[in-house]
């Protein structure tokens, strides 16, 4: 059952066999494979030609009840934001040296995976009690798995490994999650039995000490001696236990309003390098300081279309870009939902204690409001009576109408932009936040899934009227130094109309491909073809793919020939640039599956295609 869930997502397997293959082929290996799971799961005994992450899933499940809420990788409902957001906060003002001395450390673990030691993996399976049965499953796609050696391309040796995780095994990743949870659980052992620990800044109430995701570690302390040397002694404790060591050229410590002769105590203690701020954390720049204009490089550029029309979604006219400010506030209210809905996360539960201590998030001041105000405040002959301030930057304010008040809690709920009641997703907040514009006819015949990208853009400026042609340069040309005619002919004024495909050079080359495209019958005029093709471009058919493909090819090899000989002085042939879309369109072609037609199997034929594209 598990291989036909699979195999439409077609997830890889070793040597790049996919489940799929399974699947079409499951009459022919079903006793072989039948056989080979069953083996597997009453004697532990895995082939190892089939050495694959097969329970992966299973471990998925259980992790977010066995892992503390300081590791955000792998655990469903967790996030990398997590991470990112509580070591900016923890590291706001580092480079001020003001407030309590405290210090952070950067840890890189030497070659995380590859060293694992497989005893100290099954102790920790025992540990968090996994049942023996499930253990052998385990233990046995870790230590059956064997390598090659790749040598100028070529692969030599096979031999088995003696310890290690095997880095993108989906198992794996969950494995090593379990054993980092263990650094934390000596951390934690650590400083029970130390007294003089002392915790970094804001992290006491909720016990912080370190910030995991995989193999990237952050950790936290006062900025003393005693509390580093609480930290070094857990590392080593973990090294002599799981074979991981970190790596001192890559690990650094970061210091706050620590004492020069501290600082290089503490280095002696913890032997890393003194990192530079700003830092990198998962990827993500630390801002330690409010972001300034002059932290910022504003230049502006020729665009050919305006951004708010190529920020639309692609059936309204854009390219479906997201303008960045726009998204960034549907960001800001996911992290706002998460504290309202009190969402289990390490970082909601800091801000509760450090930052609202104890008052709703509605509780913090507003323009036009303050922290006393009540609801009968805005409520004014039976309807709301909002704030000029607010109603002025909020419109839909307005439109709320009043609801009748019943007995019962409050409950948290999202409601997009026709009011229906959903969940709560970031898509939903920029659905409702995003700019609208109308919807365009035209969208089915540019963008499709077979489309080749460069050319629908192109074909996308062309609708937009947006490609820059000499008739519309002209009006800038005081000199009258501009060649306004057809670079391709040389006969009529250089204009879209004119390109596509009223010249002599493009008309040849489209009244040769429209035979290849199924549009024999449909004349020169450019509208007239768009208007032609949009009348079953909604279809899946060989027909309709083939038909935009090259309509699309035509436009950009011509466009393409138009600069070539304008900015380049370079020539080729109308046969040349047929050649061209051919073998262009004839590519795309070969990836693309269809089903079986007449009318696929004459394009077929005319296209010289492979009977592999029918399905």
């Amino acid at each position: 059952m598990l291989c036909f869930l699979w195999g439409m997502i077609k997830p890889r397997v070793r040597m790049g066999t996919r489940l799929l293959f399974f699947k079409e082929a499951w009459d022919i290996v079903v006793v072989d494979v039948t056989n080979a799971v069953r083996e597997f799961f009453t004697n532990a005994k895995l082939l190892k030609e089939l050495n694959h992450t097969i329970i992966a899933l299973i471990l998925k499940e259980i992790l977010k009840v066995l892992v503390s809420q300081n590791q955000s990788v792998f655990v469903p409902g967790r996030s990398i934001s997590d991470n990112i957001l509580l070591t900016q906060e923890l590291m706001h003002n580092y480079h001020l040296d003001r407030a309590m001395p405290r210090c952070a450390f950067k840890v890189d673990i030497q070659k995380a995976y590859d060293t694992m030691d497989w005893l100290f993996l099954r102790e920790v399976l025992v540990g968090f009690g996994f049942h023996e049965r499930m253990i052998v499953w385990i233990m046995e796609c870790v230590t059956t798995s064997s390598f090659y050696i790749c040598i100028n391309g070529s692969l030599h040796g096979y031999f088995k490994g003696k310890r290690g995780l095997r880095k993108g095994d989906p198992l794996s990743s969950y494995l090593f999650t379990l054993v980092m949870e263990i650094l934390t659980l000596m951390l934690q052992r650590r400083i029970r039995m130390d007294d003089s620990f002392t915790y970094h800044r804001y992290c006491l109430e909720l016990e912080i000490i370190n910030l995991c995701f995989a193999d990237d570690l952050f950790l936290f302390a006062h900025g003393d001696v005693q509390s580093a040397s609480t930290i070094k002694e857990a590392l080593e404790e973990f090294k002599e236990a799981s074979a991981l060591v970190p790596s001192l050229p890559k690990s650094t410590g970061y210091f706050c309003n620590v004492l020069n002769h501290t600082k290089l105590a503490i280095l002696n203690v913890l032997p890393f390098d003194e990192g530079r701020l700003p830092i990198k954390y998962l990827g993500v720049p630390l801002v330690l300081s409010r972001l300034l204009i002059r932290d910022c490089s504003m230049r502006r550029g020729q665009a050919k279309v305006a951004w708010d029309v190529v920020c639309l979604p692609k059936n309204e006219g854009g390219l479906g870009l997201r303008r960045l400010d726009q998204f960034n506030k549907a960001l800001m209210v996911s992290h706002i939902w998460k504290l309202l809905s009190l969402k289990e996360s390490l970082w909601v539960r800091w801000v509760h204690a450090y930052k609202l201590k104890g008052r709703s998030f509605w509780d913090i001041p507003l323009r036009g409001l303050n922290p006393s105000s009540k609801l009968r405040d805005i409520i004014f002959n039976g309807a709301f009576s909002w704030p000029l301030v607010l109603s002025d930057k909020y419109s839909f304010l307005q439109s709320i109408i009043m609801s009748n008040f019943l007995d019962r809690r409050d409950s948290l709920e999202w409601r997009n932009e026709l009011g229906l009641v959903k969940p709560f997703s970031v898509g939903m907040v920029w659905s409702c936040i995003r700019p609208r514009g109308d919807k365009v006819s035209w969208f089915d015949v540019v963008w499709f899934s077979y489309c080749i990208l460069r050319h629908a853009v192109n074909l996308w400026l062309i609708m937009k009227q947006r490609l820059i042609t000499q008739d519309k340069l002209s009006g800038w040309d005081f000199l009258g130094s501009l060649m306004t005619s057809c670079p391709l002919c040389d006969l009529q004024p250089d204009s879209l109309e004119h390109l596509f495909f009223e010249c002599t050079f493009s008309m040849k080359i489209w009244s040769h491909m429209s035979r290849y495209a199924g549009m024999n019958s449909v004349g020169l005029v450019f509208t007239q073809i768009v208007s032609a093709i949009m009348s079953f471009s909604k279809r899946k058919s060989s027909r309709s793919v083939i038909t935009k493909l090259v309509l699309a090819a035509c436009a950009y090899f011509v466009w393409q020939e138009r600069n070539e000989r304008l900015f380049k002085n370079s020539t080729r042939s109308v046969k040349q640039v047929i050649d061209c879309i051919m073998s262009s369109v004839r590519f795309k072609l070969l990836t693309c599956r269809f089903r079986r037609t007449k009318d696929g199997e004459l394009f077929a034929a005319l296209w010289s295609l492979p009977d592999a594209i029918f399905i």
